[in-house]
């Protein structure tokens, strides 16, 4: 994933090779491009794309602009996500923070990768969670970075006491 953020960046996808999207399990997008299946935003994002405040009121708000899933990162509270007119949560598995910068990126990327093989939503919502948490518990970016029998390990235990 690389973010390109840039007002002059043209909001209309036709310039993509849509026609090439169906050799790839997962394709990170950004959010004004209307071609995803799934949409993931940070609470700042969700706001400021949504113009409403409340969490549960900016999804929906999404939710009725577009068909994708919709879902958005909340920090330490985990992560929250529409399935028609509900509006569901996962609290985030605890960990000693030590270094927040890339914890929306883990996020973000095992998503994709949980979606690309197939993973169930909630599975895919609790596998990204713990994902972010654990890159939390170490210092550094990319570096911090957990590997994916890390991220199983704490899925299944974050399963065990809930």
């Amino acid at each position: 994933m690389t973010p390109y953020i840039d007002a002059s960046l043209d909001a209309d996808p036709s310039w993509l090779a849509l026609e090439r999207i169906t050799e790839y399990a997962a394709v990170l997008a950004d959010v004004r491009w209307a071609v995803a299946s799934h949409i993931v935003f940070s609470r700042a994002g969700l706001v400021r794309f949504s113009g409403v405040d409340d969490v549960s009121a900016a999804l929906h708000a999404v939710a009725s602009r577009f068909t994708a899933f919709v879902t958005v990162t909340l920090g330490a509270e985990g992560c929250a996500w529409r399935s028609g007119r509900a509006i569901h949560r996962y609290s985030a598995p605890r960990v000693a923070v030590v270094d927040t910068f890339g914890a929306g990126d883990a996020f973000h990327d095992a998503f994709a990768l949980a979606i690309a093989e197939g993973m169930p939503v909630e599975d895919t919502l609790a596998f990204a969670n713990a994902a972010a948490a654990l890159k939390c518990a170490r210092f550094g970016g990319i570096a911090g970075a957990p590997t994916r029998g890390e991220v199983y390990a704490l899925t299944a235990k974050t399963k065990e006491t809930s």
